[in-house]
């Protein structure tokens, strides 16, 4: 099982989760973070400045805190709402 989180970080580094889901089937869950880290690529950061509030989505193994991989994209209320609605 697979878990995708979608969480903000703050411009003070504080990371906040706003919806992690669970996936029974692993390549479902990877064939949508595939999906959506793909469809919106032109608003993800490779790299970014310190003090600036980001979108952080990311695949994790559902037992453990450690990540298979993670997408950063720029805040906007609008993304944060089309990925909550999409996971």
């Amino acid at each position: 099982m697979l878990d995708i989180k979608l969480s903000t970080i703050e411009e003070s580094g504080e990371e906040l989760v706003v919806k992690q889901h669970t996936y029974e089937n692993d390549e479902d869950a990877k064939e949508l973070y595939d999906k959506l880290t793909e469809e919106y690529a032109e608003q993800s950061l490779p790299f970014f400045g310190k003090g600036e509030q980001l979108l952080k989505l990311e695949i994790l193994e559902t037992d453990s805190e450690d990540f298979i991989t993670e997408c950063y994209f720029e805040y906007t209320e609008e993304l944060k709402g089309h990925l909550y609605q999409r996971l």
